[in-house]
């Protein structure tokens, strides 16, 4: 496939390492895997690619967490958009790491392993919305919203929201809804290879 960057098709390798500050291995690798992969990759305009691709490049440097978070058995839940592909959460039991594999996203894919463990919770169009809408007004506060016990219970439809608290919230709320795919070990070493190119 190719890459997309403000409408403009970007075909080489060579091309968008062009776009990039100081090129090394790793970047040209993610750039590789992103146009060898079957997932077409449409970026706003070159700030978010170049990010994109910093983002991913900084993931690459823990390779050996990519390799024990990013694990069938850690696989959780993914979250589905329309006309986009899925994006897989996963959660390593033992440690409590988070993380997640973005394959399609008008700011591009990630391999995102999360600093702080991330809590996941799983709500009702309604009560997405009303989560929302408290979220913006709250983001300076320190606080963290009430949820139900229900809510921590994934269900196929519903929507996904995210968030880690140490004292200021990072919140996140997915545009998809929840689904439970069947997974094997190569359809998630697919992924990591359109991502990351490993």
């Amino acid at each position: 496939m190719t890459i997309y960057i403000n409408g403009k098709e970007i075909k080489t390798r060579e091309q968008a390492l062009a776009l990039i500050d100081r090129p090394d291995d790793l970047k040209g690798q993610i750039v590789s895997a992103w146009i060898a992969s079957a997932v077409k990759h449409h970026f706003k305009n070159e700030k978010h690619f170049k990010k994109a691709v910093r983002n991913n490049r900084k993931s690459l440097e823990s390779l050996d967490k990519i390799r024990r978070l990013f694990r069938l058995e850690n696989y959780r839940f993914s979250t589905k958009a329309k006309d986009w592909e899925e994006t897989l959460y996963f959660e390593d039991e033992a440690s409590g790491q988070t993380g997640r594999l973005r394959q399609q996203h008008r700011k591009g894919p990630l391999a995102s392993i999360d600093e702080k463990p991330r809590r996941h919770r799983f709500l009702s169009c309604a009560r997405f919305e009303a989560q929302k809408n408290w979220y913006k007004s709250h983001k300076k506060c320190d606080c963290c919203p009430c949820f139900y016990t229900c809510e921590e219970r994934f269900e196929s439809g519903r929507h996904h929201i995210d968030f880690a608290y140490d004292g200021k919230l990072k919140w996140h709320a997915s545009r998809g809804t929840v689904q439970k795919t069947e997974w094997t070990p190569d359809k998630i070493n697919s992924v990591l290879k359109d991502i990351l190119g490993i």
